[in-house]
Parts: C-alpha cells; structure tokens; sequence
C-alpha cells in the first residue's frame, strides 16, 4: 500500500514548507524593519518610519485577504473546524485543492510578516491535510486514494503532522491527531 512511504513524505513535505514559510517571514520582517530603520535614520521615530512601517503591514494583508476572497475562499478561517468535518464525513469543496494550499501559504505568509498576531496551529494543520490529499492524488499512492478508511487515516496523520512541524512536538503531534481530530481512529496503527 505504499503507507508507510505516503506519511514520510508527509512529514518531510510538511516540514519542509513550514521551514521555507518561517525563512520567508523571517526574511520580511527584517526587510521591513532595516527599511524603517534606515528610513528613520539617527532618530527613534520619524511619521515617514512611521507609514512606512503601517503601510507594510496593511498591503501585505490587504494582499492576502484579496488573495483568500477572489482566489481560494476555501483557504479562509483557522483550518482545524474544516477538516474535523472533513474527517467526520463532510464533503467540503475546494477545501485541499492545490490552490487552496498555495493561497493558505502564501496568506500565512503575508500576514505573520505583515505582524499581525495570527496562530499557526490551525493553517498548518490545513496546509499538511492539503499536502496529504495532493499526495493522495499521486500514481504511487493510487490505492489509498481507493480506500476511504485509509484516505482519512492518512488525513488524520495530516493532521499530527501539521500540529508536529508547527510545535515541533512529533509525539503532541500523534496525541492532537488521537484525542481531538478524529471521531475514529484505529490507536493500533
């Protein structure tokens, strides 16, 4: 069933782009505060610092509201009420289309380095469910895709994946995906 190969590469993919998302806010954040600073010069606070600093902030989240209404509405809200209905049997459309994956990204992106105070928990636990269904999709993993149980075994396992690269807590990571995520699942496995 290729099973065991499916959840290593969820891990590596989650936690790849959870390193490359935290480069990227990183990266901004000191861009916008070098700006501001060469911008204020030898003074503590200047109104030019000042707009640019606000600015910053209101384009890139103005950017990625825009980016979540027009492009993916799926990609809006926390991501952790999504997939339990999704792993309670709801139907959701567009929910872990590649789409959704990029515009989550990049919104996440674009509002952390834009500093508003947002958690990561529930977008990454969305983004990790949209990189396990993409997988999912995958030739290889042809015959999780066919079995229903397995598809949502592997979307819970998203889940802990997603909790995991965030904290970097892998055994919080198996304990969210047991106690909160899933209404069945086989502690077994």
């Amino acid at each position: 069933h290729f099973v065991w190969v499916h959840l290593l590469t969820l891990g590596v993919a989650t936690g790849t782009t959870g390193y490359a998302m935290d480069a990227v806010i990183n990266a901004m954040l000191r861009a916008r505060l070098k700006l501001t600073a060469e911008f204020n010069g030898d003074e503590f606070f200047t109104w030019q610092g000042f707009l640019l600093f606000t600015s910053f902030t209101l384009i890139s989240c103005f950017i990625a509201g825009l980016l979540t209404a027009k492009i993916a509405p799926a990609a809006s809200g926390s991501g952790i009420p999504e997939m339990k209905a999704v792993l309670s049997g709801v139907v959701m459309k567009d929910l872990l289309t590649p789409r959704t994956l990029l515009v989550k990204v990049t919104g996440l992106v674009l509002v952390l380095a834009g500093g508003l105070q947002v958690g990561k928990e529930g977008p990454y636990i969305h983004i990790s469910s949209c990189i396990a269904h993409f997988l999912t999709q995958c030739r290889l993993f042809h015959n999780i895709k066919l079995n229903p149980e397995l598809s949502l075994q592997m979307l819970t396992a998203a889940c802990s994946t997603g909790v995991a690269a965030n904290f970097g807590a892998p055994v919080g990571g198996v304990l969210f995906g047991i106690e909160v995520t899933a209404m069945y699942y086989q502690v077994r496995n």
